[in-house]
């Protein structure tokens, strides 16, 4: 009977037999008691999933759901709620969510949306955080890490929503509402959702110039910088076009040199004794070296039809307007066909950057690479 079970249980978990508790769960009828019993003995020691069984079998969700918030497993507790339309989830969410940020817990937050599956805020916090350290000089590393997670989390909610919706039908659909959804997004006005890759880039290639500018790979380092010229908006004009002129002056390349001094010189954000300082440092490199553009490499336009040759440190054509994809391990425009695509994130290396670097992480989310070239750039 009822009596004995009791006992069981009870001896059970004074031996600390949780698997046998466990077990004991099954053979329990439903609605009785004895299960609110054990689901608080499995809720004391942590045993969210084994406590959620006990409750949900007691036909005590609210039990199951406050055990859930209480062990810190929203994920579950939402998807319990959902599933029984228990309405006050999201108030006790927000609720905990504003506590945490009163406290300045804004990662513990994030944490808190990531396991309740809401994505596009934990994507929000995280870009607030990273926007925060910007404006804190703090470590370019730490901040591209914030925008990769931010961005990983908006792909996240689009593919749940793609999941979701989908559930057998075909890859054209899978597509349209890809499209949809990002379209959907873009009437959002918070830029951590609009375009959530950008700041990760931006920091990204603003990295790897100065990585290589420290090691003399100069060459590089100037494709690289021509590149972040597209993240003004992300990383300020200074920043930028300072980074072009060093780049440009040590690889000998002093007409894009001059062209970044002009815009330096010319920036209404800067003090007098800035511009100043500019002027003098542009006279001293000029009046050595004139600012003529050096022989470099041409290679054929990449875009259909067009007939032009582009110089290795194009990152679209000027003739046929084409933009040119970036090799996040090297910083250079992709003009051969043979480059990998990172599944996670989508950007893509060179198959001869990812040899000739060894690479076996995506340069920039750190995904596993899958050894498979994609043909056809």
């Amino acid at each position: 009977g009822l009596g004995d079970v009791y006992k069981t249980q009870e001896c059970y978990y004074q031996m600390e037999s949780f698997d046998k508790l466990e077990e004991l769960v099954d053979q329990i009828p439903d609605n009785s008691d004895i299960l609110i019993e054990l689901g608080e003995r499995f809720q004391s020691v942590g045993m969210c999933d084994s406590a959620v069984k006990a409750f949900q079998k007691a036909r005590d969700i609210k039990k199951a759901i406050d055990c859930c918030v209480l062990l810190n497993q929203w994920n579950l507790a939402v998807d319990l709620a959902e599933r029984n339309n228990f309405a006050q989830i999201e108030g006790l969410l927000t609720v905990y969510a504003n506590k945490l940020l009163e406290k300045k817990k804004k990662l513990e937050c994030v944490e808190l949306y990531r396991r309740a599956n809401r994505n596009t805020e934990a994507a929000k916090l995280l870009s607030q955080i990273a926007d925060d350290l910007v404006s804190k000089d703090a470590n370019p590393v730490l901040i591209k890490k914030l925008f990769v997670m931010a961005a990983l989390e908006v792909d996240l909610y689009k593919k749940r929503i793609i999941d979701a919706t989908l559930t057998g039908q075909g890859m054209t659909t899978a597509k349209t509402l890809d499209s949809l959804i990002t379209s959907d997004i873009n009437t959002s006005a918070d830029k951590a959702l609009t375009n959530p890759w950008r700041g990760a880039e931006a920091w990204h290639f603003f990295i790897l110039t100065q990585k290589h500018l420290y090691t003399g790979n100069y060459k590089s380092a100037m494709k690289t910088a021509m590149r972040l010229i597209e993240y003004e908006l992300e990383l300020d004009t200074k920043k930028v076009y300072s980074l072009v002129a060093l780049a440009a002056y040590y690889n000998n390349h002093y007409k894009e040199c001059s062209r970044a001094f002009v815009k330096l010189e010319t920036l209404t954000t800067i003090t007098l004794e800035e511009r100043e300082k500019f002027e003098e440092l542009a006279i001293q490199i000029f009046s050595k070296y004139s600012p003529d553009e050096p022989k470099c490499e041409t290679y054929p336009c990449p875009g259909k039809q067009c007939r032009e040759q582009v110089t290795e440190y194009d990152t679209h054509c000027r003739s046929c307007g084409v933009n040119f994809q970036v090799c996040v391990a090297s910083g250079r425009s992709i003009l051969a066909k043979e480059y990998y695509a990172c599944k996670p994130c989508k950007h893509k290396m060179l198959e001869v950057e990812i040899q000739r670097e060894g690479l076996r992480f995506c340069a920039l989310c750190h995904a596993p690479i899958e050894r498979k070239p994609v043909p056809g750039a």
